[in-house]
């Protein structure tokens, strides 16, 4: 598709390898310009500098969008809406500070002994910086059995190592389950659940 020739607006939409499919931002361009003829839409790549589109697109007042952090690609002008990676601690108190309901959590520290009545019995203990474990580290626990340990006294490939850990109080959804929600500038996209076919047993 050419570019809408009474653009006077760029918008740039920022797509990196492996954590999105580049087809939905050709798609975004596409119907952004039939929609709106005054905006022209350039799809770049997060890993190069792309240095002939960054010169073409500070020539005009310009919006950039970026999922993730932007890493090669840094425009030249424009106002930039960029994703960051956010430790759990962050995530989890914004979550609360904007009146979502979440279960009881906090920093594991060497003062810690956790509340019986804001944690119940048993807690996930997991790691909490960013992008922190994809699974890994993380343990149901007694809440009683919940001690500090300092990051030297974790395995070598531990999360625990690169960052504070956090317990959480153990919701028992009957089955262990994951889910993700997906937001854009506040705005649910779509909710992912994943569920177990085996059941938990305590």
């Amino acid at each position: 598709m050419s570019a809408p020739v009474d653009a006077s607006l760029h918008l740039v939409l920022v797509h990196s390898e492996g954590w999105q499919d580049v087809g939905d931002f050709e798609q975004i361009k596409s119907l952004v310009e039939s929609r709106a003829p005054d905006i022209e839409v350039f799809v770049v790549s997060n890993d190069h500098k792309s240095s002939m589109t960054r010169k073409r697109v500070a020539r005009r007042p310009t919006l950039v969008f970026s999922p993730i952090t932007l890493l090669e690609f840094r425009p030249d002008r424009g106002r930039v809406y960029a994703g960051r990676p956010m430790s759990k601690l962050e995530e989890m108190g914004r979550l609360a500070a904007a009146g979502v309901p979440v279960p009881a959590f906090e920093a594991i520290t060497p003062d810690t002994s956790l509340d019986p009545e804001r944690f119940g019995d048993l807690v996930i203990v997991k790691p909490s910086y960013d992008l922190a474990s994809w699974g890994r580290g993380i343990e149901l626990m007694r809440r009683e059995q919940v001690r500090y340990r300092p990051p030297e006294a974790f395995p070598p490939d531990h999360p625990g190592r690169h960052g504070p850990m956090i317990a959480q109080k153990f919701i028992d959804c009957g089955r262990p389950i994951s889910i993700r929600v997906l937001t854009f500038f506040g705005e649910p996209v779509f909710t992912f659940c994943r569920e177990s076919t085996k059941l938990f047993i305590l």
